[in-house]
């Protein structure tokens, strides 16, 4: 059950979402906001296409994040094991692409559109002005967040990627473990 004041939170939100609605066509704006369970408001709009197929609601878009990551997860090794890349973990396909790998960096360029349009369709329901990407691949600026910063950049509509920076996270690899510490301390 939500309180009166939190309800009144949420339209708020939802009605300031709409103003980053694309409605080209209806000129209909719609936003949406959802309180997760952890308390953290999520929130979204509607982003109309000339091809029905690509538009996106507001709803769908707050529930495309949290299915994100595993479908990316499953295209990257569906990509590989297509074009027959045998590397064991993700150091050895950055080490093979630094070499100048020709399958290496095929494979690595498919994972980075693929990234880039997930990134891009989440830029158009949330307009961040700052995306973090962590992990051990954060380490490869040259390989992985440049080339994927100018994907997103240029796969946005040009009010959203206005100001829009992707950048490595400063914890790089430990971004997670520290992430697992804070969560598990907080939940004890």
């Amino acid at each position: 059950m939500i309180t009166n004041e939190m309800r009144d939170k949420l339209i708020a939100m939802a009605r300031e979402a709409s103003r980053n609605a694309y409605v080209p066509y209806s000129h209909f704006k719609v936003g949406a906001a959802i309180l997760g369970e952890k308390g953290g408001i999520y929130t979204g709009c509607n982003v109309e296409n000339a091809a029905y197929g690509s538009t996106m609601l507001a709803f769908e878009g707050i529930s495309y994040v949290f299915t994100a990551q595993k479908h990316l997860c499953e295209a990257r090794l569906r990509g590989a094991q297509k074009m027959g890349l045998d590397a064991p973990d993700g150091r050895a396909i950055f080490e093979a692409a630094a070499a100048g790998n020709a399958r290496t960096l095929a494979v690595l360029n498919d994972w980075i559109s693929e990234i880039a349009q997930g990134l891009a369709g989440l830029v158009h329901i949330f307009n961040p002005q700052l995306i973090l990407i962590g992990g051990g691949v954060s380490a490869q600026q040259e390989l992985l967040i440049d080339p994927l910063a100018a994907q997103v950049c240029k796969s946005v509509m040009p009010a959203f990627a206005e100001g829009l920076e992707i950048k490595a996270a400063a914890l790089q690899n430990d971004a997670g473990l520290v992430g697992a510490v804070y969560y598990f301390r907080e939940n004890q």
